[in-house]
């Protein structure tokens, strides 16, 4: 996937949206406030996926402008695992985003893995000297500056688009909600 690719199906993504919810079509969680307006493209998730980082580099370089309205902006999902070029610094960074995780106010739990000797490194200490892993903190710095994720407050971020790379042998893959009648379009377009 390309970064171009990238900039037309969020252009496509916002246009199906925006006609759609005219129509009153649409049916996703922003869909109840409007249209899609504030997009994050997100690469680096896992930090030794490159692909991710490389678009939106390239989204930074070069920005759509073909939606005026439509802001899109771009994240390094965890900044200390694609420096350290390694998948995670303690644990998967997708894994932390649950609502028991992100509404714990109790992370010790966080290092259990540590404890048994699965992790090479120690945990953080948080504020509090209760653990904390790299990416427990980044979810939580995350779900503060796109969300919330969980509850009755509107998200800051209409569409977060989270870009994975892989060295399986399993070709181009987009995963999507099943069902999801405002992703399905994009998705289609990209292949």
């Amino acid at each position: 996937m390309t970064a171009p690719s990238v900039i037309n199906a969020l252009s496509l993504l916002f246009f199906i949206h925006t006609a759609s919810s005219f129509s009153g079509a649409a049916s996703s969680p922003s869909s109840a406030s409007g249209p899609i307006r504030r997009v994050v493209v997100v690469g680096g998730t896992h930090g030794n996926e490159y692909t991710g980082v490389w678009c939106i580099k390239a989204l930074d370089h070069t920005p759509p402008t073909e939606y005026p309205s439509l802001d899109i902006s771009t994240l390094l999902g965890n900044p200390q695992a694609h420096y350290a070029n390694k998948r995670f610094i303690h644990t998967d960074l997708n894994r932390e985003f649950s609502a028991e995780k992100l509404t714990n106010n109790d992370p010790s739990a966080e290092c259990e893995q540590a404890a048994t000797g699965t992790l090479d490194d120690e945990c953080l200490l948080g504020s509090e000297g209760l653990p904390l892993t790299v990416e427990a903190l980044r979810a939580k710095e995350l779900n503060a500056m796109l969300g919330p994720k969980f509850g009755d407050e509107h998200p800051a971020t209409d569409l977060v688009v989270d870009l994975h790379s892989t060295t399986s042998n399993m070709g181009t893959t987009i995963i999507i909600p099943e069902g999801d009648v405002i992703m399905a379009p994009p998705a289609g377009f990209l292949f």
